[in-house]
């Protein structure tokens, strides 16, 4: 499962999944661990990373990464997704999830990067990147159990979706890419019902 996304079912009502997009980062028998990728929180980099106390002046691109809120658990927790920053700002636990789309665990990794200390880099190598608070947990069989009650669709991975698409569309451009009856409810808002 690590590397779909879970698109949640229109049925899923509770508010931090509601219509969300869940980026599988991990999954195993004890558990699954996912990022939701569409709730922009509205705050940037430069809001959050940089001390108050520091006079670096964050370079204008680095300090418009936007934040969204990853989930409900421990959300003073940071991760990323990215589209390939270099190895300086990348810590051994970074991963590629799909071709173009990376995690980082580690924020003290990129953090260097994010704030502006470390150098610019050439317009054609800058990544895009999106900073997380919190995450998307489930404890053993948790997911399978959603699964099995049709709670979530799941879907390929891809850093289109995660890096090109506007975060209030990824809902509807997953649904459509899940197709079928889903490119209804993606289109219409609604669930129609199957007599």
């Amino acid at each position: 499962m690590a590397g779909h996304f879970l698109v949640a079912d229109l049925d899923l009502t509770d508010p931090p999944f509601h219509r969300s997009v869940v980026l599988v980062l991990d999954h195993t028998e004890d558990g699954a661990f996912g990022l939701v990728v569409n709730r922009p929180l509205g705050l940037t980099a430069a809001q959050i990373v940089q001390d108050p106390n520091e006079t670096v002046e964050f370079p204008e691109r680095r300090g418009k990464i936007p934040l969204y809120g990853g989930g409900p658990v421990e959300t003073q927790a940071v991760f990323c997704l990215h589209s390939g920053l270099p190895t300086p700002w990348r810590s051994s636990a970074s991963q590629e999830v799909r071709p173009g789309l990376f995690f980082e665990p580690s924020f003290p990794a990129l953090q260097p990067y994010v704030s502006g200390k470390a150098p610019e880099l050439p317009p054609d190598d800058v990544p895009t990147i999106r900073l997380y608070l919190g995450y998307a947990g489930w404890g053993g069989g948790q997911l399978e159990n959603e699964l099995d009650q049709g709670s979530w669709q799941v879907i390929d991975g891809r850093a289109s979706l995660v890096f090109q698409t506007p975060p209030q569309d990824i809902w509807k451009k997953a649904m459509e890419i899940k197709g079928g009856f889903w490119g209804i409810v993606a289109q219409t808002g609604i669930k129609p019902s199957l007599n």
